[in-house]
């Protein structure tokens, strides 16, 4: 059993070998966009927090390589622990441009001549011009952590500018302060610089636009992201060159509205940056249930130990596919959740009966609705209860009335009456399901070998839900009718070892 998933391997020969979210076709699309749509402008790729946009752009970016496309990758995340991101990404970009400059065609020189008073204007503090967050004009700080840290990564060259400048210590012979006009003057020597640049990139690689990818940017503080959202459209929107954001745009207006308040147009505020919103679309989940089950372990687990009496890995199996696969949870999400089920079964003396059923149920609560399932091992919430919370979810209302909420809700409420018990809760009174149930077993002699036609005979009549559930909980076994007496069935053995791992402490790299 493997305790984190392996690494998505991207060959460079085909970045989309291992791909198992089909997002070939996006990346596709995404490339003729690229092609046919002239720059300057802003792309942003957005999916929900952990639906693999990290996983698409590293594939997407070697894609794009294969197809001679100019490329510049940032993680945001990475760098938002300092205060000037103007530093870093200008680094980052100088760094990666170098890289590009076979030739030593790329003018680059133009840049050198006017970088030390751009990065001057950003970074002295004698000399406070940069745009803020805020839009106005603002000081950055010499001691700027990303300070040392681009002195130590640059390479030499014309980056080994950017090591000159931030090495600069301040002195009481610094010049006077610059005028608003003088710094627009020095940016837009920079702009035009790095124009020129790009244009004769775009010429070397026919006319397609240098791509500056940012990652992560939604992972970022708020004034980080925001004030990097600034800078690429105030100092570096020229011709030739496309900014591509990986974000969640929910998560980066929340970003947004803690700078500017929660009566803020985020979204509005947004469009100012974003000239074109693209939508991930939502991945083929039984698709990647399967492949991981299989990474996991988790397939060949089941199939060695299959189980017996009321517990069997089939039925464990087509729930967790089922629930799991549903598209309100995030790819990141289902990846964590099947690796904390392997440790869990690997954990198991196998020696012993396994309490599929508990597993598969208990996994699906923890994952679903944690709060819930921490109500339910305490019995602090009853089975009936549960089970119309999770089925009026978005999203789970489509296993509603199918065989699988049948088996579902038998096991749920095999496993409030082996919590019940434990916490001296009467079962066979109150508004529980396992109640109800109860009290039509009891009428139905000899269950669960009774007569098949007793059923019809009971008034008022079962419902064909009811008569599905009963069939559930037949299939249990005499597990049900142990529970009255106080005999465990597995759910808080199987609780005791969910809590034994933290989801928290699973890797992930999706």
């Amino acid at each position: 059993m493997k305790i984190k998933p392996d690494d998505i391997e991207i060959p460079r020969d085909d970045p989309f070998q291992h791909d198992l979210l089909d997002r070939i076709q996006p990346a596709l699309i995404l490339t003729n966009l690229l092609l046919n749509t002239e720059s300057p402008y802003t792309m942003s790729i957005d999916a929900s927090w952990g639906n693999g946009k990290t996983t698409f752009l590293e594939m997407w970016k070697q894609h794009l390589k294969n197809e001679d496309f100019a490329v510049v990758g940032f993680n945001a995340w990475e760098t938002d622990f300092a205060q000037c991101p103007l530093l870093a990404l200008t680094s980052e970009l100088l760094h990666s441009l170098e890289s590009l400059d076979h030739d030593g065609d790329l003018r680059l020189d133009a840049i050198a001549t006017t970088l030390p008073r751009f990065l001057k204007v950003a970074l002295t503090k004698a000399v406070p011009w940069t745009i803020s967050a805020a839009g106005v004009i603002g000081a950055v700080q010499v001691n700027d952590p990303m300070v040392a840290l681009a002195g130590q990564t640059v390479a030499a060259g014309v980056s080994g500018v950017v090591e000159e400048v931030v090495r600069t210590e301040p002195s009481d012979d610094l010049p006077e302060p610059l005028t608003y006009i003088e710094a627009k003057e020095v940016i837009n020597s920079f702009r035009n610089a790095l124009a020129n640049t790009a244009e004769k990139l775009s010429e070397k690689h026919d006319g397609i636009p240098l791509v500056i990818a940012i990652d992560e940017l939604d992972r970022c503080r708020p004034s980080y992201a925001v004030e990097l959202l600034e800078i690429a459209k105030h100092f570096f929107s020229v011709k030739d060159i496309v900014f591509v954001l990986t974000v969640d745009k929910a998560q980066l207006s929340h970003a947004i509205k803690a700078i500017y308040g929660n009566d803020f147009d985020a979204i509005g505020y947004l469009r100012r940056f974003v000239d074109l919103d693209f939508r991930l679309p939502d991945p083929n989940r039984k698709d990647l249930m399967n492949h991981l089950m299989d990474n996991t372990g988790i397939n060949a687990f089941f199939e060695k130990y299959p189980g017996s009496s009321w517990g069997r890995s089939s039925d464990s199996k087509t729930l967790l596919r089922a629930f799991l696969s549903l598209p309100t949870l995030s790819i990141r999400q289902i990846q964590q959740s099947l690796h904390h089920l392997g440790l869990v079964l690997a954990s198991l003396d196998t020696n012993n009966e396994i309490a599929y059923g508990a597993i598969a149920v208990l996994t699906i609560l923890k994952t679903i609705d944690p709060v819930i399932y921490q109500r339910f091992v305490k019995a602090d919430i009853t089975d009936k209860e549960v089970s119309e919370h999770l089925f009026s979810m978005p999203g789970l209302q489509s296993i509603k009335g199918t065989s699988i909420e049948a088996l579902f809700e038998a096991l749920l409420i095999l496993g409030y009456g082996e919590f019940a018990v434990m916490n001296n809760i009467p079962i066979t009174t109150g508004p529980s399901l396992f109640h109800h149930y109860f009290h039509i077993i009891e009428s139905l002699p000899r269950f669960p070998m009774h007569d098949i036609t007793a059923i019809d005979n009971l008034s008022p009549p079962l419902s064909d839900h009811e008569q599905q559930v009963l069939n559930g909980i037949k299939s249990l076994g005499y597990a049900f009718s142990m529970i009255p007496s106080g005999a465990a069935v597995g759910f808080d053995r199987t609780t005791q070892r969910l809590e034994l791992f933290s989801n928290d402490l699973i890797g992930d790299n999706s």
